[in-house]
């Protein structure tokens, strides 16, 4: 069974809200009245696989509901497929939770199970895909990145010609590689990853299967290496482009906005960078936040509006805080974009402070894997040094 957003248009929030709450209705219905056994196997699967798609929706609540009733449902039936669906689904709210010790044990039970099934159906296959993509995220979590590309690299479709189970597996692996690749420095790479993650997309969208979330991502991941390649006209094309079409929407349009915002600033153009800056977000996730804080902070800074540009700074280091504490290169930027408003203000005492943060910083930068994990900010250091 390929998953149901691959096969069906976006829905809105409410939309999604109706039918998980319809689905509810029915499990609860038939859990005080006759029981999940009084059903047939393949109902149940097939409602179990229904909830695993539920489990994908917004809202942590929402997920451990869905991923709940699915191991209730699926109680006494062998099947792999959902079994080790479910098991991933579990995975993904472990790794939320920051139970990294179950994440990391239980996705390795459930490769280790379906490496070992044979014959491999094209969804079991693909099912171990998507199982290889959660263990790179497992190292991915703890900076790991080497270790997660070599991860990805285990995976490889059953034929040259990837079956519709297959396709999404090779389009999540390929995105992050690429984005893996950008935050390694590797651009010319991440970008080859990017333009078969296009071809791929054009070939099966949406004639085959639906790609609108994928097509977004990959467009904002796009005009982030673009960005880092310093082809930030190109850039901006592609955000132009991708933003123009009909499927763009959710985070994944608030995040590709932020990356166009990024593309002007990068060409000077300060007022339209903050225009898009300053549009409103449903819901606005904390990478957009952060994101958002960044390119504002920056675009205060060159305006040589101090105090605007330090609240915003702060801000920025308050929202990087949310993150797994892996961003050094990150952080580091941001205090020294702190230490120079300081010293302009003439503040010399808690500028001095914030020099010890950044040696300290400094010291550990070594280790860490991820060097451009924000786009444009490696070209914000050169502009601090030389200013």
């Amino acid at each position: 069974m390929i998953p149901f957003q691959y096969l069906e248009p976006l829905l809105s929030k409410e939309t999604l809200n109706y039918v998980a709450t319809l689905l509810e209705r029915c499990i609860e219905d038939v859990r005080t009245k006759d029981g999940f056994h009084s059903l047939p196997n393949s109902l149940r699967t097939y409602v179990a696989l229904c909830l695993i798609e539920v489990s994908k929706w917004p809202g942590l609540t929402q997920k451990r509901r869905a991923i709940h009733a699915a191991q209730e449902v699926m109680a006494g039936i062998k099947d792999d497929y959902a079994e080790s669906n479910i098991a991933q689904r579990q995975v993904v709210l472990d790794r939320l939770d920051g139970k990294m010790s179950s994440a990391i044990h239980g996705i390795d039970s459930v490769l280790s199970h379906l490496r070992s099934a044979e014959p491999s159906t094209y969804l079991l296959h693909a099912s171990a895909g998507h199982a290889t993509v959660e263990r790179a995220l497992n190292f991915f979590q703890h900076e790991q990145l080497g270790k997660s590309l070599s991860e990805l690299d285990t995976w490889s479709p059953l034929s040259q010609v990837p079956a519709p189970a297959e396709v999404p597996v090779l389009l999540r692996i390929n995105l992050l590689r690429a984005k893996m690749l950008r935050f390694q420095g590797n651009f010319t790479q991440s970008h080859t990853y990017l333009v078969l993650c296009s071809d791929l997309i054009k070939r099966q969208h949406p004639n085959s299967l639906l790609l609108d979330k994928e097509k977004t991502s990959v467009a904002c991941e796009l005009v982030y290496v673009l960005r880092e390649l310093d082809r930030p006209e190109e850039a901006e094309q592609a955000a132009v482009h991708a933003l123009s079409c009909p499927g763009c929407a959710g985070n994944e349009r608030s995040l590709l906005l932020l990356a166009y915002a990024e593309a002007l600033f990068a060409q000077g153009r300060l007022g339209e960078a903050e225009a898009i800056c300053q549009q409103p977000q449903d819901s606005p996730s904390k990478m957009t936040r952060l994101l958002s804080f960044i390119t504002m902070a920056k675009i205060r800074h060159t305006q040589s509006r101090l105090t605007d540009s330090m609240s915003l700074w702060t801000q920025a280091l308050q929202a990087m805080n949310k993150f797994p504490p892996t961003s050094g290169h990150a952080t580091r930027a941001i205090h020294v974009s702190i230490s120079q408003i300081l010293n302009q203000q003439g503040v010399m005492d808690t500028a001095e402070q914030t020099q010890v943060m950044i040696r300290d910083l400094e010291s550990l930068l070594d280790r860490a894997e991820a060097k451009y994990w924000i786009p444009g900010l490696r070209h914000w250091c050169d502009y601090l040094t030389s200013a």
